[in-house]
């Protein structure tokens, strides 16, 4: 395939990342208007990003085998699973399998594209923002009734018409901070204003105090980087006091998080049954992983450990016990989804980037760099935590490009100079 007809694809790929928001809007109408559809819009939109994906890797031998074999992983384990009774719906499991490869497709597009001269991670960056924007003003339309609150009626929480508030949380909180490096002057201030005001609207706890928290980390960081403070970082000495300054911050703020939480919670204890500081952390997920991990620990055999019980077993499950639909923090969800050896894979995958990012901010600090540490890190804490992260499909989409972006960048950088090193120690 062609240079020009790969750019072509990643020119579609980019406005497939824009209007992603759309599909899962076309989702949650369906859903809330109770239209039943033989094949959801948004499956069949995801789909299509498979395929782009899987055409913008097929001139690289290696990706394109290591994208089959997955495919070949994925349904086997579906079928393996549904033999031997474990799964309850094929077509469901299958479903929810092809998530995880969607992470793959996603990595393995960014790493064959990141070395083509074509290539720019502003144009990403972008689609990302602007989507985000149409998210964003899609949910203002609800405070006149266009749309469905977050808790149901007469509470506060507007989502348009998203069907989880999670996940539309998620997804615009890690886009947000992506704005201050994209925009500047008044379309920073119009861009960024409205995500802040969706992302308030939407009434979480973790919408209101993150949207809050991140306006003021990037506000101090767009500050920096326009202040010419990052230029005196470049001396190492300068770096490690203000980054330990950084630090030392961050750790005050966490402990009067804590604080602020655990007022909270005494104010609320009575009112939403909170026994403990974990429940109001997680918002009472730690029994959904108590009540699935007492069902299905018992049932644990070969199969589940390598492919997992699958989605629609989680859900029958729940389903018994009338409460939940699945499993949302994102690790055990991946264990009891997809099995033990993906859930360690992309767990390593995780811990490793983050190590890569926040080396890449000692070895040279600037805004780009930081910005995308900080969009890391609240994806990851919101994954585990919170869930809708890793394999959600909307709000996978800004995840893996930075995680994989920042992959690129570390190679890049310090595998040049490890070479290089030991270039030199061979010529000595």
């Amino acid at each position: 395939m062609g240079i020009f007809s790969r750019k072509k694809l990643w020119q579609i790929f980019l406005v497939c990342i824009t209007i992603s928001p759309f599909a899962d809007i076309c989702f949650g109408f369906c859903q809330y208007a109770c239209i039943d559809m033989p094949v959801d819009i948004n499956h069949i939109f995801r789909l299509f990003l498979l395929l782009l994906a899987f055409l913008l890797i097929l001139n690289n031998k290696k990706y394109v085998i290591a994208f089959m074999a997955y495919s070949v992983w994925i349904i086997t384990g579906v079928l393996v699973a549904h033999i031997t009774g474990v799964s309850v719906s094929l077509v469901t499991d299958l479903g929810w399998n092809l998530k995880m490869l969607m992470v793959l497709g996603i990595v393995l597009v960014i790493s064959n594209l990141y070395k083509e001269e074509w290539f720019d991670i502003k144009d990403v960056l972008h689609a990302l923002c602007r989507g985000a924007s149409i998210a964003a003003f899609s949910i203002l339309p609800t405070l006149f009734g266009l749309g469905y609150r977050t808790y149901g009626a007469g509470e506060w929480g507007f989502k348009g018409f998203f069907y989880t508030n999670n996940t539309i949380s998620i997804y615009l909180l890690m886009i947000y901070p992506l704005m201050y490096i994209v925009y500047k002057g008044k379309d920073l201030i119009a861009t960024a204003g409205m995500c802040l005001v969706a992302l308030v609207l939407i009434g979480t706890k973790t919408t209101m105090i993150g949207g809050l928290f991140i306006t003021g980390v990037m506000v101090v960081v767009y500050l920096l980087a326009h202040t010419g403070l990052y230029a005196v970082l470049k001396d190492e000495k300068n770096r490690s006091k203000v980054i330990g300054a950084c630090v030392a911050i961050g750790i005050g703020v966490f402990v009067a998080a804590l604080i602020v939480l655990e007022m909270l919670y005494q104010k609320y204890m009575n009112t939403y049954w909170y026994d403990s500081m974990l429940e109001v952390i997680v918002s009472k997920r730690n029994y959904q992983l108590d009540l699935i991990t007492g069902a299905l620990n018992p049932q644990t055999s070969i199969v589940t450990l390598l492919f997992g019980f699958g989605y629609s077993r989680i859900e029958r499950e729940f389903a018994i016990l009338k409460v939940y639909h699945a499993v949302e923090m994102d690790a055990p969800g991946m264990y009891y989804n997809f099995g033990v050896i993906v859930t360690v894979i992309v767990m390593i995958a995780l811990v490793v980037t983050i190590y890569r990012a926040v080396r890449l901010c000692f070895k040279e600090v600037n805004m780009f760099n930081v910005t995308l540490l900080v969009v890391l890190l609240l994806g990851f804490g919101h994954s585990m935590v919170a869930g809708h992260v890793v394999y959600e499909a909307l709000s996978q989409m800004p995840f893996w490009l930075v995680v994989a972006y920042i992959n690129c960048m570390y190679l890049k950088k310090f595998d040049k100079a490890d070479r290089c090193k030991k270039k030199e120690i061979s010529n000595e």
